[in-house]
């Protein structure tokens, strides 16, 4: 029986190769819109993770101190309230970041790098809000009060010049940040879009093969083939589809990503990041939800038309 089902499948592939393709590039089209939002939520993951590690504070030191006065201001920054994490980059280490990120462009800013300030990476403590609230009235304000509080905290420290908040204001982080917010809502109402689009298609699809395999189908309906050996070339056939759509869709992704990685390879290196696209597992996913959507609306059309159900 699995024979003549793929037999059958294959027929119906070859018989209208137009509309088969047709409607394997709508598919794709449609797909493509959530393949490129989840690519962008992946990397945006990526790139906040990547932001986390350092703090949630940036503050800026005074040029020219000294390594022990460097040392000494992140002892006192580790030992104010609501603080887990503080990194201490000085300038050397900052300079031979940009350079190792900078590669063989190094040579265009020369002696500009020797400017470069040292930096206090700060990151808060889990909690670190119900525990102001319970010192003072500061506390009360919520995650906002408390990085202010610990934000004038950090400038009351002699030798700190700026600090400056990674995950809000209007500077590029904190839009990325707003970003990826953003894109968790909007996620789910454009894959339940393309999840309607795709079902759409695939049922227009379903219908005309019905019509033009009416006098085939009642031929196995006379000689008394069963509801599943008709239906099963049929969802097959919507399956390949609407994987076949998807699939394509992500191989349109995978070349933006690679265009993007060739384009803009020196500020990806300056940053350290590195543009990635689905994983196998989330592909695998993406591809056979499409093909079970496919299936489905195969499924519901021709046993509709078919019958009388």
């Amino acid at each position: 029986m699995i024979g003549a089902v793929l037999r059958q499948t294959a027929r119906a592939l070859l018989r209208r190769p137009l509309a088969q393709l047709s409607a394997v590039a709508l598919i794709g089209a449609c797909a493509s819109l959530l393949a490129v939002s989840l690519t962008v939520s992946v990397n945006l993951s990526r790139i906040a993770a990547r932001w986390e590690e350092g703090g949630e504070l940036l503050a800026v030191l005074t040029p020219g101190l000294s390594a022990a006065s460097y040392e000494e201001l992140a002892a006192r920054a580790r030992a104010l309230p609501g603080v887990r994490q503080v990194t201490l980059r000085p300038p050397a280490l900052a300079q031979q970041d940009l350079l190792d990120a900078l590669g063989a462009d190094a040579f265009e800013v020369g002696a500009a790098l020797s400017a470069l300030p040292g930096t206090l990476e700060v990151q808060r403590a889990e909690g670190a809000e119900g525990a102001e609230g319970a010192e003072g009235a500061e506390g009360a304000e919520g995650a906002e009060g408390a990085l202010a509080a610990l934000r004038a905290r950090l400038l009351d420290l002699p030798g700190v010049q700026e600090v400056t908040s990674l995950t809000e204001g209007d500077g590029l982080i904190a839009q990325l940040y707003a970003l990826r917010r953003a894109l968790g809502g909007w996620l789910w109402l454009l894959g339940a879009w393309v999840g309607v689009s795709v079902a759409f298609v695939v049922a227009q699809l379903v219908r005309l093969s019905l019509l033009q395999r009416r006098l085939e189908i009642e031929v196995w309906v006379a000689v008394g083939a069963s509801e599943g050996f008709i239906l099963l070339p049929l969802l097959a056939e919507a399956a390949a589809q609407a994987a076949l759509g998807a699939w394509l869709s992500l191989r349109l992704v995978g070349a933006l990503v690679g265009a993007l990685r060739a384009g803009g390879a020196q500020t990806l290196r300056l940053l350290q990041l590195e543009l990635v696209t689905l994983s196998a597992a989330d592909a695998a996913l993406f591809v056979g939800g499409a093909a079970l959507i496919g299936a489905a609306a195969s499924w519901r059309v021709a046993r509709a038309r078919l019958l009388g159900r």
